[in-house]
């Protein structure tokens, strides 16, 4: 696995995105993705339903990282997640028009850095 670009390069930044793609690369988002999906596969057989346990995608993968800035931005590490959605003016709207509270808990459960099979 390659590592980001040097951080000399930070100088050239001018977008969120550009900064976010230092810290982690293409390349780590995929591996990121497909060690995921090696996860997810391995518990699929313990859902009912095929469509609760669907593998992930690079999109959907950075959407979530995402929202866990958001959620630190906000310091709702004492909110209970679900209420990030409501929809009494409490909740953050961009949690609710990225993904749903029960996709974002199954990925928080997960997401893996590394191959499982490899353990």
């Amino acid at each position: 696995m390659k590592l980001p670009r040097n951080i000399a390069n930070s100088r050239y930044v001018s977008t969120p995105l550009e900064s976010w793609k230092l810290l982690m690369s293409d390349e780590m988002v995929k591996d990121l993705v497909n060690c995921t999906n090696i996860n997810i596969a391995s518990i699929s057989d313990r859902f009912p339903r095929e469509r609760d346990a669907t593998s992930t995608t690079e999109a959907e993968l950075k959407a979530f990282i995402g929202l866990l800035y958001i959620y630190g931005v906000h310091k709702s590490s004492h909110v209970n997640i679900t209420d990030l959605w409501a929809t009494d003016g409490t909740g953050i709207e961009i949690f609710r028009t990225t993904m749903t509270p029960k996709r974002f808990i199954f990925l928080l459960r997960c997401i893996r850095f590394g191959d499982i099979r490899n353990r």
